[in-house]
């Protein structure tokens, strides 16, 4: 993109890792036979820990509303969309940090939002009320998440055939780098802002508007909702660019990908699939975009 094309970016020396120590003289530890419905099964010790592993308690549980639910701002807990939005941030601090510390390592579950909504609506008095009407209110949740608008960088290297993209942790499917639009906040900002947290690099300097793919996509046939996407468009990053999350247990892995496979579906054990809708758009711009170069 000319003279507004990204800097090639410095990357980062790292040295080969050392080789793996002897192995120990110490015995390895035996499997456990248990017994299950469909028989006995050998597991190792890291599977028992993990296979014994227990929900968290009460006690943890109304810590973690009173840390995030429970003493916020009373308008906050106007909307069971908000109240969900802080149970969502406890479920967050409770994967990555009470799970993580030493006295419950392998000792409490790792659950999705949904099964941890349903605890904290059982467990937490101030909750409890609405504990029969968790399903639909986590329903509600899912479909206002739908709508929140996006914000995103298609990244591409200097000759355009190859789009950068990324793996959420626990995921298969790749996608581009982006996230939801905070209140009040312009889509370029949102776009860098989200990048800068997924990839770890700054490409606040090179969003520009006229390079952009904006689509309204229905995310709901039942009920219609629409969800409003801006991804914009940098091209001429170095391959060379040293990226690395910022994020906790979100983006599992970042990756160069050709161009010309993104329509093909699954490539590698790798699936574009919420890349799709926007190959086309984006196979335009780089053809126009190349035109001007030759110009």
């Amino acid at each position: 993109m000319g003279a507004n094309a990204p800097p090639k970016p410095k990357t980062s020396k790292g040295g080969k890792g050392k080789k793996a120590a002897a192995a120990s003289a110490t015995p390895a530890v035996q499997p456990v036979a248990v017994k299950t419905k469909k028989g006995t099964v050998k597991l190792n010790a890291a599977a028992l820990k993990v296979n014994n592993a227990k929900a968290p308690s009460a006690e943890i549980l109304e810590e973690l509303a009173a840390r995030f639910v429970l003493n916020c701002p009373a308008e906050e807990l106007n909307s069971f969309e908000r109240i969900l939005f802080l149970v969502e941030q406890a479920h967050w601090y409770y994967e990555d940090f009470v799970r993580e510390e030493e006295e419950h390592k392998h000792r409490l579950k790792s659950m999705s939002l949904k099964q941890f909504a349903g605890l904290m609506f059982n467990k937490c008095a101030p909750l409890r009320r609405y504990k029969d009407k968790v399903d639909d209110i986590y329903k509600a949740f899912t479909n206002y998440k739908l709508s929140v608008p996006v914000g995103g960088i298609i990244i591409l290297n200097p000759d355009m055939s190859k789009v950068l993209m990324v793996k959420t942790w626990k995921g298969s499917s790749w996608g581009f780098p982006k996230g939801k639009i905070n209140k009040d906040e312009p889509e370029s900002v949102c776009a860098a802002r989200e990048v800068l947290e997924e990839v770890g690099v700054d490409f606040s300097a090179y969003v520009r508007d006229e390079d952009s793919i904006v689509m309204n996509r229905v995310v709901d046939h039942e009920t219609g909702l629409k969800q409003r996407s801006r991804l914009f468009i940098v091209a001429g990053v170095s391959e060379e660019t040293g990226f690395a999350t910022q994020t906790r247990k979100e983006i599992g892995a970042i990756a160069w990908h050709p161009i010309s496979t993104l329509a093909g579906g699954v490539v590698a054990g790798g699936k574009y699939f919420f890349v799709k809708p926007y190959v086309q758009p984006l196979l335009k711009w780089i053809k126009a975009s190349k035109k001007k170069r030759k110009r």
